[in-house]
């Protein structure tokens, strides 16, 4: 069998761009971060504009404001600040 054959460059791997699409995390609006969290989604604005939790505004015609978030964000960041137990 000739290795040059088409069926043998097409089952050839591609180089990997180190860009996984399946990997990545979507952003998610106010409202998932509101039941994530048990809150109204207005608060959790409130709370990325104020730097409680961390939040990604896009700026959208003009003056308006997107809020996207990342839950793994809001998780790590709830965590810690998260009183240590005492354990005596």
């Amino acid at each position: 069998m000739d290795e040059d054959t088409p069926q043998n460059s097409a089952s050839q791997k591609q180089p990997s761009s180190g860009f996984d699409a399946i990997a990545i995390e979507p952003f998610v609006k106010p409202a998932r971060v509101g039941e994530y969290l048990g809150v109204d989604p207005a608060t959790v604005v409130r709370f990325a504009k104020t730097g409680i939790i961390p939040g990604h505004p896009l700026r959208v015609s003009g003056q308006r404001m997107h809020w996207r978030f990342l839950l793994s964000e809001i998780r790590t960041t709830i965590l810690a600040k998260r009183p240590k137990s005492q354990d005596h």
